[in-house]
């Protein structure tokens, strides 16, 4: 795409709410394109790391986007994106890149792309998402669930009652379960949330 492309403009946000801001972006680079004001150049540095879905508003994805905000002004630089990528994307060039547009100095495009990668693999540890072991996650399931007002004491559900398929289960169910007497002891924690789901018999018609 970049060697066929005259210049590709990518959201900068996590949800992506800025596409509205980068539509503008990129019809303005068109416009000015058109009118033989710049001659764009791209370079692109692509890294062989998957990471998960990272808001732009947390780090470390913020200290990145901040840093390709920072080489957007310098002198001759045009844009400068940091592609996540979709990791669960199965096609071998998934993961994550960093695209630069300069104004005919593809040399500044490639540092700004190779500078902004180093960032990120330099932080790749910090992208990983951390899990709780099993017995840490049910100890502070009961935690918050014994913190909020929507617990009824004295509840004593063996397991979770069975739902159409579709319809949610409601928090205090699970909140009631988990705090349980029957649910205190070790031994039944393995089957604590145990529930089924079913649905209406499909008829042909």
């Amino acid at each position: 795409m970049v060697s066929l492309a005259t210049g590709l403009f990518g959201v900068h946000e996590y949800p992506h709410t800025d596409s509205y801001e980068r539509g503008q972006e990129a019809m303005a680079f068109l416009f000015r394109v058109l009118r033989r004001e710049i001659t764009p150049k791209m370079a692109i540095e692509a890294l062989p790391l998957l990471i998960p879905a990272s808001p732009s508003a947390l780090e470390p994805a913020r200290t990145i986007n901040a840093h390709c905000h920072q080489w957007e002004q310098r002198p001759g630089m045009i844009d400068c994106v940091f592609f996540h990528g979709f990791s669960q994307t199965d096609i071998p060039e998934a993961g994550v890149t960093v695209v630069a547009v300069a104004d005919g100095d593809a040399a500044l495009a490639g540092r700004a792309a190779q500078a902004v990668a180093r960032e990120v693999w330099a932080r790749r540890e910090a992208f990983q998402l951390r899990f709780p072991q099993p017995a840490e996650a049910v100890a502070e399931a009961v935690r918050t669930a014994r913190s909020n007002s929507f617990v009824r004491t004295g509840a004593s559900l063996p397991f979770l009652p069975a739902r159409p398929i579709g319809q949610r289960i409601g928090a205090a169910e699970i909140a009631e379960t988990i705090t349980s007497p029957r649910s205190r002891s070790r031994r039944d924690l393995p089957t604590l949330l145990r529930g089924g789901l079913w649905g209406p018999p499909i008829r042909a018609g």
